[in-house]
C-alpha cells in the first residue's frame, strides 16, 4: 500500500471512510481493500454528508488500485451519503477497477457509485460490476469480463499487473502486492494402502 503526501483533513460537518484512507490530499496507489467498509449516521444532525469508498472516502489521486469488499454508506437522518467502489470524492482516479457491492440503505439519500460518485472526477482506463448510478464515470462491465486480460486496454501487465490463473483469485492482481499466490490444487482422487507387513508373536 502506498500512500503519498498525505494531509488528514476533518470536517464537522462531512464524515469519511475507506478501505484504506478516509480522507487523503495526496495520491494512492497500488493498493487493494478486501474488507467491508461501512459508514452509517443515524443520529448526529451535524453531520451533513457521509462518504464511503471502497480505497478512500476522499482521496486526490487514486491510481492502481481495485476492491472487492462490500461498502456501504447511510446518512438516515441528514442530508446525503454516497458510497462507491474506489474513491467516492477527488480529482482522478485511473486504472483502477471494482467487484465489490456498492448500495445504499432504506430510507438514506445514498447515491451509490461503481468507481466514484463525484461528477466533476476525471476518471480515466476504470471497470466496475454494475452499480446503478448517474454519478458512475467508470466502464460498467460484467463479472466475467473482468477476469480478461484483454479488458483492462490501458493496465500495465508487464510491470504493475498481472492475472494468475493458477490462483483462486481470477482478476487482476498487483504483481508487487499480491492478494493471492496459493495454487489451486485438484484432487482428484487418492489411494488408501492397508499395512500388509507381517507380525511375529
Amino acid at each position: 500500500v502506498v500512500v503519498k503526501d498525505h494531509t488528514p483533513v476533518s470536517y464537522r460537518d462531512m464524515a469519511y471512510a475507506g478501505g484504506v484512507v478516509g480522507y487523503s490530499k495526496g495520491s494512492i496507489y497500488n493498493c487493494y481493500n478486501t474488507n467491508d467498509v461501512i459508514i452509517v449516521n443515524e443520529i448526529n444532525n451535524e453531520i451533513y454528508e457521509t462518504y464511503a469508498g471502497g480505497i478512500a472516502g476522499y482521496s486526490t489521486v487514486t491510481r492502481n488500485c481495485y476492491n472487492t469488499g462490500t461498502v456501504v454508506a447511510a446518512n438516515i437522518n441528514c442530508s446525503f451519503a454516497y458510497a462507491s467502489g474506489i474513491a467516492c470524492d477527488g480529482e482522478l482516479t485511473e486504472n483502477c477497477y471494482n467487484v465489490g457491492v456498492v448500495r445504499q440503505v432504506e430510507n438514506s439519500t445514498a447515491e451509490p457509485g461503481g468507481i466514484t460518485c463525484d461528477h466533476f472526477m476525471e476518471v480515466n482506463n476504470c471497470y466496475s460490476i454494475k452499480v446503478t448510478s448517474e454519478s458512475d464515470k467508470g466502464t460498467i462491465v460484467e463479472e466475467e469480463v473482468l477476469r480478461t486480460q484483454s479488458t483492462f486496454e490501458s493496465f500495465d501487465f508487464e510491470n504493475i499487473w498481472i492475472i494468475d490463473n493458477i490462483t483462486a483469485y481470477k482478476y487482476p492482481q498487483l504483481r508487487n502486492n499480491r492478494q493471492d499466490t496459493l495454487k489451486e490444487i485438484d484432487i482428484i482422487g487418492f489411494v488408501v494402502y492397508a499395512d500388509n507387513r507381517d507380525s511375529h508373536p
